[in-house]
C-alpha cells in the first residue's frame, strides 16, 4: 500500500503495516516471560556455560577421532549431577585431540583424579601426567568474568545509542532503533534459553556481534526513510527492505554453511546465535521498526 503524497489526506482504514507491528511486542512480552521464569526457576537469567560457572578443562592430544556425543554422554552417566561438554580437536580435517570440561572444582583433587582416570578407561589409553593439560576455572572467577562480559554489552548498547542519536539528530528516531536492537537481544536470548544452550565466552561475543549487525539494518532503514525526499514513504520501506533482505539472506547462506562445515563447537555456537538473532531481525526491523518509522514520517505529513 503506497503512502499518500505530502498534503493529501491519509486513506481510512488501519492499514496491514500498523496491525504487523503488534507481532514483535507480544514475542517480545513472551520473551521476557521465558527470562523470568528462567530466572524464578534456576536463579540465573541464561545457561551459563563451564568457562564462565567455572570448572575443570581437560585437553588430551588424540590421532584417532572421537565421538564427542557419545563421549558426554558417557561421561554423565559416570558422574551424575556434573555437567560435561566435549570438543574435539581438528587440523585440515584430521583430528589432533579433544577438549572435555566438567563443572568441577579443580581443587577437589579426588574428584578430579577420578575424571581422569574414567577417560582414560574410556578413549582406551593410558593418561599419565605430561600426557594431556589440565585447567581451572574457578567460579568466583567466572562470575567475574560473566559480569564483564555483561558490562561489555551495556556499554556497547549505550555507546550504541549515543552514537545513533548524535548521527539522525531526531529523538524519535534513534528511539526506534534502539528499541529494536533491544528487542533483537532479549528475543534471541530467551529462543537460546529454549533450545538449552549453555552460553560461554564465545555466546556473549555473538551477542555484541549481533549488536553491530541490527544496528546496521536499523541505520539502513531509518536513513532510506527519513533522509531521501524521492518516492513515497511506503517505496523508500520497500527499497529499503529489498537491500537490507538481500543482506541479510546472503549473511544467512554463509551461517548455514559455516554450522555444517565446521568442527568447532565455539564456532557452531556463534554461528547459531548470529542465525536466530538474524531471523529475529527481520521481524524487528522490516515489521516493528519499519512500520514505526512510517507512522511517524506520515504523521509528520499529515498532521
Amino acid at each position: 500500500m503506497s503512502s499518500p503524497a505530502p498534503g493529501h489526506p491519509a486513506p481510512s482504514g488501519t492499514p496491514l503495516y500498523k496491525k504487523l507491528i503488534i507481532i514483535p511486542f507480544v514475542i517480545f512480552a513472551l520473551a521476557v516471560a521465558v527470562l523470568v521464569v528462567q530466572q524464578v526457576r534456576t536463579g540465573e537469567i541464561i545457561h551459563k556455560g563451564i568457562d564462565i560457572k567455572g570448572g575443570v578443562s581437560v585437553t588430551i592430544p588424540l590421532e584417532q577421532a572421537v565421538d564427542s556425543i557419545a563421549l558426554q554422554g558417557q561421561l554423565s552417566q559416570a558422574f551424575p549431577g556434573s555437567e560435561f561438554t566435549v570438543r574435539s580437536l581438528t587440523q585440515t580435517g584430521q583430528s589432533t585431540g579433544v577438549i572435555v570440561s566438567a563443572d568441577m572444582d579443580i581443587a577437589d583433587q579426588q574428584q578430579v583424579d577420578s575424571l581422569i582416570s574414567t577417560l582414560s578407561s574410556l578413549l582406551e589409553i593410558p593418561l599419565e601426567p605430561g600426557q594431556y593439560t589440565l585447567e581451572g576455572v574457578g567460579s568466583a572467577l567466572g562470575r567475574s568474568f560473566f559480569r564483564g562480559m555483561i558490562v561489555s554489552v551495556l556499554v556497547s548498547l549505550v555507546l550504541m545509542s549515543l552514537v545513533v542519536f548524535l548521527y539522525f539528530r531526531n529523538a524519535v528516531s534513534s528511539t526506534y532503533v534502539v528499541l529494536s536492537v533491544i528487542f533483537d537481544i532479549i528475543i534471541t536470548l530467551a529462543i537460546v534459553n529454549l533450545l538449552g544452550m549453555k552460553l560461554g565466552a564465545a555466546g556473549i561475543a555473538a551477542f555484541l556481534m549481533l549488536i553491530g549487525y541490527s544496528v546496521d539494518t536499523d541505520i539502513l532503514l531509518t536513513t532510506r526513510v527519513t533522509r531521501r525526499k524521492e518516492g513515497s514513504i511506503a517505496d523508500r520501506v520497500r527499497e529499503a527492505m529489498i537491500t537490507g533482505m538481500t543482506m541479510t539472506a546472503t549473511t544467512l547462506v554463509a551461517l548455514v554453511l559455516g554450522m555444517l562445515l565446521t568442527d568447532s563447537e565455539v564456532i557452531r555456537q556463534i554461528m547459531t546465535i548470529l542465525f536466530i538473532g538474524l531471523m529475529v531481525d527481520v521481524l524487528t526491523t522490516w515489521m516493528q521498526n519499519a512500520g514505526l518509522i512510517r507512522m511517524h514520517m506520515e504523521k509528520k505529513y499529515h498532521g
